[in-house]
């Protein structure tokens, strides 16, 4: 990627961030969020992918088994067009980026994706999860994520979710978000959902913990009645 630009430092910025680097962002040029920025860039960007495809017959769809990615980018130019937004200082090298996703079986996938510093020798992002999902609609999904103190601030959470049709029309669902940092629930909610033809009805329970407090929460509940082509009408 190659592209020159004036400095934009001391213009007018309504909705642009610069984007940490992730493998969705890697072989992108401009990594500045919105419009009101544009990256000067002279950065070369390498990703490899392998993928494990299997096929029942020769004219049914492929379905993936396995998939792997890993990549890195060169920076030769190490200079932002506004420092405020990119406060960081750019090394060479960038973070080591990868992620891998296995599927032995049609439903069922286990994943795990990550950002490695290879000049200070740490997992900056780590995550990894597990997803189940039925024909009929049921599923389940377990994910794990932790960040290091050292790349932002410092997280790790354990979230999952989970949805069974137990009749006809009807569905009960929940789900978590627990922090394991600081050793107590974030969220917690759970209800069914009942869906007609012609209209749906949902009713939930949540607790919500309240920012900066680990000792009080918003405990309720919320619900939602629906009309197809018409509108929705609920309330909390």
């Amino acid at each position: 990627d190659i592209a020159t630009a004036p400095d934009q430092g001391g213009l007018v910025n309504f909705d642009s961030g610069f984007s940490q680097l992730t493998l969705q962002n890697l072989m992108q040029g401009n990594r500045f969020t919105g419009q009101d920025r544009f990256e000067r860039m002279n950065r070369i960007s390498i990703m490899i992918e392998q993928n494990l495809q299997h096929k029942s017959n020769i004219s049914a769809a492929a379905r993936t088994i396995a998939s792997a990615r890993i990549g890195m980018a060169y920076d030769l130019l190490r200079k932002s067009v506004d420092t405020t937004l990119q406060t960081a200082p750019t090394r060479p090298f960038s973070n080591l980026v990868g992620d891998i996703s296995i599927s032995p079986i049609q439903g069922v996938r286990l994943y795990a994706d990550g950002q490695y510093d290879p000049s200070n020798q740490f997992w900056a992002t780590a995550q990894a999860g597990l997803q189940l999902q039925h024909t009929s609609g049921h599923h389940l999904n377990v994910r794990w994520q932790r960040i290091d103190g050292r790349y932002q601030t410092a997280s790790e959470i354990v979230s999952g979710d989970i949805s069974i049709h137990f009749a006809p029309r009807w569905r009960a669902f929940a789900q978590t978000q627990y922090d394991a940092k600081l050793k107590l629930y974030q969220q917690t909610s759970a209800g069914i959902h009942y869906q007609h033809a012609c209209w749906d009805f949902e009713v939930e329970a949540y607790r919500t913990l309240n920012n900066g407090s680990a000792n009080t929460a918003n405990i309720g509940y919320r619900f939602l009645l629906g009309f197809k082509g018409l509108g929705s009408v609920g309330d909390s």
